[in-house]
């Protein structure tokens, strides 16, 4: 009997000792967030990431839901945009795609730190002979909203995400 009670309790203190040993929901979670705002510093710091546009907002409000497949990618000092347009058009030309869809050198690039905030990217593109102006802020869990000007279009805004870019 005695010896049966002792067994017990073990099995009871061992029990207890294993539930305080087990994470909780909330230190997972901030763990992940941890993980992945230590991806994002890296992907932005090596400028090696693609923007992913998954929706745009014209100068005007309208508002459009993106397919997969527009993206901005940047590769250290060199930058591939494809992304649609919506919204004025201020000097046509012929031929014109209507878009932004060019690769192009990343000029008076400029970078800071927000902290916990995120992560500012300011830089310029040309494009037969027309200058884009590209603001991408970056939340420290990948979210981004970009915003171009440009000397021939109305402002434009994109929201998506930050992925490590695709090596093809």
């Amino acid at each position: 009997m005695k010896h049966s009670i002792l067994f017990l309790i073990t099995i009871i203190i061992s029990y207890l000792n294993t539930g305080y040993a087990q994470i909780s929901g909330k230190e997972v979670r901030k763990q992940k967030n941890e993980l992945k705002a230590q991806e994002i510093e890296q992907l932005v710091a090596s400028k090696q990431f693609t923007f992913q546009a998954d929706a745009l907002t014209t100068s005007s409000g309208f508002y459009k839901h993106l397919d997969p497949h527009y993206e901005l990618s940047m590769k250290s000092d060199s930058a591939f945009v494809q992304l649609p347009y919506w919204g004025r058009v201020y000097m046509a030309r012929l031929n014109d795609d209507g878009g932004f869809y060019f690769n192009g050198k990343i000029q008076n690039f400029k970078f800071k730190n927000k902290g916990k905030k995120g992560y500012e990217l300011n830089f310029l593109l040309q494009n037969n002979g027309d200058n884009h102006h590209f603001t991408l802020d970056i939340t420290r869990q990948g979210y981004a909203y970009l915003q171009v000007s440009s000397t021939r279009k109305s402002f434009i805004s994109y929201n998506g995400i930050i992925v490590a870019k695709n090596e093809e």
